[in-house]
């Protein structure tokens, strides 16, 4: 019998928010909660989220590095206590306009798809993951989002394996946003049917000019830096395999019976730990290049836009 599939389903309201705050800062990590209820043992419903405030950079001496450790432990400590007192008066706020106050899970952002598994930890242990980087570089709109759950055998200590589950993301809209939407809908299409007719781009503002955004990303900046770190794992595992190679062909030069194949078994570097980074570095590749090519396009018709004034 098939397992069934366990659900978060999110309001659009909520997910935006999510997406806004995220969206602030596409290296650094910005965190929030989420709202709502426990529908099953296999469906959560999010209705709304808030974020926690950016940490204010402290003021540590560097002359001393015995005092810069100790006042950044104690630092870290205020953040803590600061986050903690900064929920509290949200949930209350919450209450007192009678609006969902149950913290069913966290969330917060990644970067081209990597995150901690320190992230999924209690007292939230359900949170959600939102990659600013992937989703503003998609050439389609994709949100790039997932959710993970630690097992309540992993919570218990019980289990070492299999921590965490994932989650399918589910985004559902009330009847107002759908009302909405449709009504945007509608009015796009007319606006589109209106501009064809009168074949007038540029009073009806129906252009896109965002498709033009040559603004420099960080996306390609952070995929060039993995890029180089996966590199230097390729290198490392081909030396792991010439030596062993280099190992085995002296023996056989001394006269030693070697049989090749047990012996790679035994001791024989791992060919998937190369293959897993061959494949890492396919997709940072794949990135780059996908990028890159869409920044040339740009580049070119904003050059050939500014030789025709």
């Amino acid at each position: 019998m098939a397992r069934p599939t366990k659900t978060l389903i999110i309001d659009s309201v909520a997910l935006l928010k999510v997406i806004s705050h995220c969206s602030q800062s596409s290296i650094s990590n910005n965190t929030g909660v989420l709202l709502g209820m426990e529908i099953d043992d296999n469906t959560i419903h999010v209705s709304s989220s808030f974020g926690h405030p950016e940490k204010r950079p402290s003021a540590v001496s560097r002359d001393d590095d015995d005092d810069e450790s100790g006042s950044k432990k104690d630092n870290d400590g205020r953040g803590s206590e600061e986050e903690e007192a900064y929920e509290a008066d949200m949930l209350r706020m919450l209450k007192a306009v009678n609006t969902d106050a149950n913290i069913v899970g966290c969330y917060t952002s990644m970067f081209l798809g990597t995150f901690t598994p320190s992230l999924l930890s209690a007292p939230h242990p359900l949170v959600l993951l939102y990659d600013p980087a992937q989703s503003s570089s998609s050439a389609t709109g994709n949100i790039v989002v997932r959710c993970f759950k630690l097992r309540e055998s992993a919570l218990d200590g019980d289990s070492t394996k299999g921590l965490y589950d994932e989650w399918a993301v589910k985004v559902s809209n009330n009847g107002l946003a759908r009302s909405a939407l449709y009504d945007l809908n509608r009015a796009n299409k007319a606006q589109a049917s209106e501009v064809l007719k009168n074949n007038d781009y540029g009073k009806s503002g129906a252009v896109d000019f965002e498709r033009l955004d040559l603004s420099t990303n960080p996306f390609v900046e952070k995929n060039l830096e993995f890029l180089s770190t996966w590199v230097d794992e390729l290198v490392q595992e081909q030396s792991k395999y010439s030596n062993f190679a280099r190992n085995l062909y002296k023996e056989e030069q001394v006269g030693t019976k070697v049989d090749k194949k047990e012996k790679w078994k035994q001791g024989g570097p791992s060919r998937l730990d190369g293959l897993l980074v061959g494949t890492q570095l396919d997709t940072y590749c794949d990135n780059v290049l996908g990028h890159g090519q869409r920044g040339i396009k740009k580049t070119w018709v904003m050059g050939a836009v500014s030789a025709g004034k």
